[in-house]
């Protein structure tokens, strides 16, 4: 009987599903190491290393993450253009603290 890795392939599907639903990019308490801590080693008992692997080795979650970090970027675009709108007041220089003698 010839090898096939159908059930690794089946596996790696799974652990980006899992991770497609609990992975939040730019949230430090949602990252990948603790999707793999929580959620992934529990179910496949693999090691980080190796979690970090299968997930590159999916180009559907290339995909998907570089499409959920263009979207991180334009929103942080958008935040700071609506910020530029209304600027905070200028600080003033060291010469303008100063406090004047009164003679």
């Amino acid at each position: 009987m010839a090898y096939n890795n159908k059930n690794h392939l089946e596996k790696i599907k799974q652990a980006v599903e899992v991770t497609k639903a609990h992975y939040e990019p730019g949230r430090q308490d949602r990252n990948h190491r603790w999707v793999w801590r929580t959620q992934i080693h529990e179910m496949f008992h693999i090691g980080y290393a190796t979690y970090l692997k299968w997930l590159r080795e999916d180009p559907e979650y290339a995909a998907y993450l570089k499409q959920l970090k263009a979207d991180r970027v334009a929103e942080m675009e958008a935040r700071k253009a609506e910020r530029m709108k209304n600027p905070r007041r200028a600080r003033r220089t060291p010469a303008q603290n100063r406090v004047r003698k009164v003679s």
